[in-house]
This record gives C-alpha cells, sequence and structure tokens, in this order.
C-alpha cells in the first residue's frame, strides 16, 4: 500500500500514534520478566550496531520493527498483538521510502534510537503515562521528519 501510493504512510502514522501509544502504556503495566529481558536484549544490540546504523542499516530496521513487537506482545492483549501484525504488513512497505527519506534528516538515527530508550526506560519504570507519552512524542519526530525530507527533495 505504501510503496504504491506514499500519500498513505500519513495514515499509517495516525493510527501508529494511537495504536502504539496505547501499547506502549499498557506494557508498562503489564510487561513480564522475559519480556523484559527481549527489550534488554534489542536494546543492547541496538547499542552494539550503533545508534547512526539503526536507520541505515536491514538490521536496524528488523529491530526498530521487533520493538513495536515486543511492545505489543508485553500488553498482554491478544487484540493488540494482531493489529500489530497487520500494521506490520503495511510497515513493510513503508519502512524502506521512510528510512531512506528519514536518512536525509541530519542526526535522526540518533534521535531515533534515544526516543525508543526513553520508551523502554519507561517501561522498565513501570510509568505508563511516560511511556505513553513519550511514544506519541516518537511518532511525531517521525512525522514532522518525513515532511521535512519530503519538502526538502521539492
Amino acid at each position: 500500500l505504501i510503496s504504491v501510493n506514499h500519500d498513505k504512510i500519513w495514515e499509517l502514522l495516525a493510527v501508529r500514534r494511537l495504536i502504539d501509544s496505547e501499547a506502549a502504556y499498557l506494557a508498562a503495566r503489564n510487561v513480564s520478566k522475559e519480556q523484559r529481558k527481549r527489550f534488554k536484549k534489542l536494546i543492547d544490540r541496538i547499542a552494539e550496531i550503533g545508534e547512526k546504523e539503526v536507520l541505515t542499516s536491514k538490521e536496524g530496521g528488523k529491530l526498530y520493527s521487533d520493538f513495536f513487537d515486543i511492545l505489543a506482545d508485553s500488553t498482554k492483549n491478544t487484540i493488540f498483538v494482531h493489529l500489530r501484525d497487520t500494521i506490520a504488513h503495511v510497515l513493510t512497505g513503508a519502512f524502506p521510502y521512510s528510512r531512506k527519506k528519514l536518512a536525509r534528516i541530519e542526526n535522526s538515527s540518533t534521535e531515533i534510537v534515544a526516543q525508543l530508550f526513553r520508551i523502554y526506560e519507561a517501561i522498565e519504570k513501570r510509568d505508563a503515562d511516560e511511556a505513553k507519552a513519550l511514544t506519541v512524542e516518537h511518532i511525531d519526530y517521525i512525522e514532522k521528519s518525513l515532511r521535512k525530507a519530503l519538502k526538502e527533495e521539492k
């Protein structure tokens, strides 16, 4: 869908803003010890490959997607997991497009990694309101940066 109609990215981000932020809220309240270990392992791997490489590397894209998969799983709500699976199919088309555009924005990879780390920390602290707010900030940053990158193309 995204690869055919790039304007759908804004609709996708609007849906992600709602679903991912609520997932972050529920994850902070319900995350299990095993899920916390999965988050930590993922965060450690992001640190290993380097914050500047997350946006441009294929593995970085997978780690980004995995972060939100663990987030959905941590909600303890199977509907969120199914919604995330559905969104993941759309994201598959959006990732190459959005990563390429975001890579044009200076320090965007570093900023996105920092945002994911802050969301993770809020979940670790079980601060549901903070996890939700940080996720909204993250999606807002993605949208603002994509709009900037597209504007610079014109």
